[in-house]
């Protein structure tokens, strides 16, 4: 369709061969890529939600926008292992995960502190 508009040509015919430089076709290739990118990751992930917990409003929705997750706002946590196991528990609470399950769990640390996503943990549900 392009081919006839721009090129005035049918591309469907026989006798037309379209010849592409390669630099077109990593341009090309390079705009499908940040096409894919420019999709929230949410879409792509096979239908399965991800969903993250954070005290800071503004971090929600910033995840929200950019990435697609489904922020749960919450109390901030004193401890780690704390933030892990209200996970666990919120994810069967909510019916988001089941027994047998495998949620990932990423934070950062210290704790309270922004910017930092330096610790993931993969938990099976019980």
């Amino acid at each position: 369709m392009c081919s006839k508009a721009i090129l005035g040509v049918d591309p469907s015919s026989p006798y037309i061969n379209i010849h592409l430089h390669p630099i077109a076709f990593a341009g090309w290739i390079g705009m499908l890529v940040t096409a894919l990118n420019l999709m929230p990751m949410g879409q792509l992930d096979g239908g399965h939600i991800i969903y993250a917990i954070s005290p800071d409003k503004h971090a929600g929705i910033n995840l929200g926008l950019r990435w697609g997750v489904n922020t749960i706002s919450v109390d901030s946590f004193d401890h780690i292992e704390k933030m892990f196991s209200y996970s666990e528990q919120l994810v069967q609470k909510e019916n988001l995960a089941s027994s047998g399950d495998t949620i990932v769990v990423v934070a950062g640390l210290p704790i309270g502190f922004k910017g930092n996503t330096n610790l993931i943990r993969v938990i099976t549900i019980n």
